[in-house]
């Protein structure tokens, strides 16, 4: 379904292509204006920390940035990337929380009952140009927060968030059972307008981007049986989805810097 979704950017006239993190070089990445992140490598088994394969991909994502490119990360569920996620954009202010999402009305939708939620809460950006509404997963209450759906993040000042899950939209602290990760939870989790998507332009010219709704609802999995395009396009109640659409103003947002300074790019299939 990834392909799928490749293959409509092509015929929107990017040129993409599809790595795995192990494979992540300078002479790769450089080809390219903007890198995708479906989620982050699990932190090592012995000490749940970033692997070492990892931390030096992650020095050739600061010097990417650092000539301009740009760079939409996603996360997965679960405590295994925790780690990995931070050990990236913790410097750059950025704090992924270990709190469940929920909407006080999501509702129930296709054959395996995921729950969806909407929010027109969307702030006027570089991204969010014509944006009126979103549909995004969320957990049921209680949460099994090992399945995908969308994940809780907080950012600093130097961050704008560019859309939030709506006034009915709360967040709760769960505790994965991992000393490591549960010492970073909070007493109280987010009482509304939780936020999903977030922008940050760095003084070096690179710029950031983290969706919050896990990558099977969107560029991994949107276009799948069981999705149903609902998050991407769709929706449910005959109100359209714009993710697919925000998802596209991001790349070409991303992608600017470097485009105008041709430091990057050069790509071929």
């Amino acid at each position: 379904h990834t392909k799928r979704y490749l293959a409509v950017l092509e015929q929107r006239g990017f040129t993409v292509s599809m790595v795995r993190h192990q494979d992540i070089a300078w002479d790769l990445i450089s080809k390219y204006n903007t890198l995708v992140f479906a989620s982050v490598p699990n932190w090592n088994d012995k000490e749940q920390k970033p692997t070492e394969e990892w931390k030096k991909s992650v020095l050739l994502l600061r010097r990417y940035l650092d000539e301009g490119g740009g760079i939409l990360m996603t996360d997965w569920p679960g405590p295994f990337r925790y780690s990995s996620l931070m050990h990236f954009l913790g410097p750059y202010g950025f704090t992924r929380l270990t709190d469940s999402v929920h909407n006080a009305e999501g509702i129930a939708a296709t054959q395996i009952k995921l729950r969806y939620a909407t929010t027109t809460s969307v702030i006027e950006s570089p991204v969010t140009k014509g944006i009126t509404r979103i549909w995004y997963p969320v957990y049921h209450d209680p949460a099994h927060v090992w399945y995908p759906t969308t994940d809780a993040f907080a950012v600093d000042k130097s961050w704008s968030v560019v859309l939030h899950g709506g006034p009915s939209s709360y967040s709760k602290p769960h505790s994965y059972g991992f000393e490591s990760v549960d010492r970073h939870m909070r007493k109280k989790g987010v009482a509304e307008n939780v936020p999903l998507y977030a922008i940050r332009e760095l003084p070096s010219g690179g710029r950031l981007a983290f969706c919050a709704i896990n990558a099977p609802y969107t560029f991994m999995g949107g276009l799948a049986p069981g999705h149903e395009m609902i998050v991407l396009e769709k929706g449910l109640l005959d109100q359209p989805s714009h993710m697919g659409k925000l998802l596209l103003n991001t790349y070409h947002w991303l992608s600017a810097p470097s485009l105008r300074s041709e430091k990057l790019g050069g790509g071929t299939h």
